[in-house]
């Protein structure tokens, strides 16, 4: 072998090494700037809408589907930021998880937006931004939900969990984190855990909810209901909360156990 291949040969060897370390770039996000109700209709007829950058034009200040048969948004990762429009409207029902976007394909961050004279109503999983994180962390700021919003898990299975902004976020090993939102709507689930924040976080790591307040009505369980909290029907693991205030009502009238969350 002469000189020459032995050179390029020792290139191509350190080339290889180096590629066995360096972190692999999956490509920059899509991008999506909505504009009208119809462009988020459009997203939620997608089969995935993952590594993604989902933006309300700064011009909208209010997207109203009345009259619109809307789907959750599947298997999203990225961000979606609202630059503070009003979600007006928006009824979501499906035969299994629910929520304004569906299960996430990846870690995901959730913004400035108001969601109010709308309803979110599916089998388990129910959360008026996200039905579950799917093993993902899950990060929300300025979010508010009015009073004219209702969110329901109607099975009675043990597995029925509903969240005022996620039904559940589990099996994660990552931070997630809640921030400077309000949920003054209604939370019910007829099966396990209801919350007027999140249904569920078990096994999920921890969670972080910083400067939040829920005034919404959390019903009281009935005979099929084990838990439900002013912020998290079940928590599970480790909950950091800061700043956070529960003015839902007294036990036993709009929660059962405890006004924050339960473990």
């Amino acid at each position: 072998m002469n000189k020459k291949i032995l050179s390029i040969v020792l290139v191509l060897s350190m080339l290889v090494g180096m590629l066995a370390v360096m972190p692999i770039s999956v490509g920059a996000a899509t991008t999506y700037n909505i504009t009208s109700p119809e462009d988020w209709q459009a997203l939620g007829e997608k089969s995935s809408v993952s590594n993604a950058i989902i933006t309300v034009d700064p011009s909208v200040k209010v997207l109203d589907f009345s009259g619109l048969t809307v789907k959750p948004i599947q298997n999203f990762s990225g961000t979606f930021d609202g630059n503070g429009v009003v979600f007006k409207n928006l009824n979501i029902s499906t035969t299994g998880e629910t929520g304004m976007f569906n299960c996430l394909a990846g870690a995901a961050t959730f913004k400035n937006f108001v969601i109010t004279d709308s309803t979110f109503t599916g089998k388990q999983w129910v959360g008026a931004v996200l039905c579950c994180g799917n093993g993902h962390s899950v990060t929300a700021e300025n979010i508010y939900i009015s009073d004219t919003v209702t969110v329901e898990a109607t099975t009675t299975d043990k597995n029925s969990y509903a969240g005022g902004i996620v039904g559940g976020i589990t099996t994660t090993s990552d931070l997630s984190k809640i921030s400077n939102c309000v949920f003054a709507g209604t939370v019910k689930a007829k099966g396990r855990y209801c919350g007027g924040f999140v249904g569920d976080i078990y096994e999920a790591s921890s969670i972080e909810i910083t400067n939040c307040l829920v005034m919404g009505k959390v019903p009281a369980a009935s005979s099929a209901n084990e838990n439900s909290c002013g912020f998290i029907g079940h928590a599970g693991n480790s909950v950091v909360m800061t700043n956070c205030v529960y003015a839902g009502g007294p036990i036993d009238v709009w929660y059962w156990n405890r006004a924050f969350f339960r473990e």
